[in-house]
């Protein structure tokens, strides 16, 4: 999907990977040989269980129904003993992740005390800042390493319940946890998709920039909703006025990547391209089954004993 990215200049990260660079690798998973995309994304959906409903969720047609707690805790053992740290890299994803929040926290830890990477947490936030066993669970995700990419999903400012079914983190809470977050060197941001009526024209894409940044996030991103008729498309948003300049172009394997300075900020507009490549480019774990992709072939498929 197309997206695009506001980055205060002052908190600007480098890039966790060059996407200049592409490498790929054929290596064994259990037992089968796959040539990979290498960083491999890993996505574990923790739950199937999420608080919101919203209507372009990629997951609705999963059930609410998850897998024992012993069967889940097995299988993922299984599948980190069998990938290598140096090849995959984990997204925590859901459902909401953190509606089972000591499964999200063992998760975190199985994956620190094998040595993987945390590329992304996708969540809308609400249990952040609840207690476990004493602690917050923003606070174990930072002893556990889970520091990149903290997407909390918010498709509004104000209406944001009229989209996902649910409450939202509140504006208080937001910046409770950008300040935790920003002084334990972790990266925070808002996430919110193009949609019509609501965020769907530059306008509001700055008003809303605005909004989130001023809570002290340093970074917000917008993609544009894949297979949902009608949605905004990324090409027809966002028009760049003259206070965008454009400081570089970026080609790559997935994404070509046009930069802009824009007052005290960097954006990036991702635009995707289509790949010629076949190697494996990301996986998942869901229900106990490992798999290419999504949707792709099975790698692997554990059954309840």
């Amino acid at each position: 999907m197309n997206t695009l990215k506001f980055t205060k200049k002052s908190e600007v990260a480098t890039e966790q990977h060059n996407q200049e660079v592409y490498k790929e690798k054929v290596t064994k998973i259990f037992d089968k040989n796959i040539n990979i995309y290498i960083p491999n994304n890993l996505s574990l959906f923790i739950t199937n269980v999420c608080n919101s409903k919203c209507f372009f969720c990629i997951n609705s047609n999963y059930t609410n129904h998850d897998d024992s707690d012993e069967f889940y805790y097995k299988s993922l053992e299984k599948v980190l003993n069998n990938l290598s740290p140096e090849e995959f890299e984990i997204t925590i994803t859901g459902g909401e992740p953190t509606i089972k929040i000591e499964r999200f926290v063992n998760t975190l830890k199985m994956c620190h005390d094998r040595g993987f990477h945390f590329r992304t947490i996708s969540t809308d936030g609400l249990n952040l800042l609840k207690k476990y066993n004493g602690k917050e669970v923003c606070e174990y995700m930072v002893e556990y390493g889970a520091v990149h990419n903290i997407s909390i999903s918010r498709m509004a400012i104000y209406n944001n319940k009229e989209i996902m079914g649910c409450d939202s983190v509140t504006d208080t809470d937001i910046e409770k946890l950008a300040y935790f977050f920003n002084n334990h060197d972790a990266e925070m941001r808002m996430s919110c998709n193009l949609i019509s009526g609501y965020v769907d024209s530059m306008d509001k894409i700055l008003e809303y920039v605005d909004h989130y940044q001023k809570l002290g996030v340093p970074t917000v991103m917008f993609r544009e909703l894949v297979g949902i008729k009608n949605s905004p498309k990324m090409i027809d948003v966002f028009k760049p006025s003259k206070e965008f300049k454009k400081i570089d172009y970026i080609i790559a394997e997935v994404y070509d990547v046009e930069v802009y300075e824009y007052k005290d900020y960097i954006v990036k507009h991702y635009i995707q391209k289509e790949s010629h490549n076949t190697s494996v480019k990301n996986t998942s774990f869901r229900n106990g089954i490992l798999r290419e992709g999504f949707s792709g072939n099975i790698i692997k498929k554990f059954e309840e004993e």
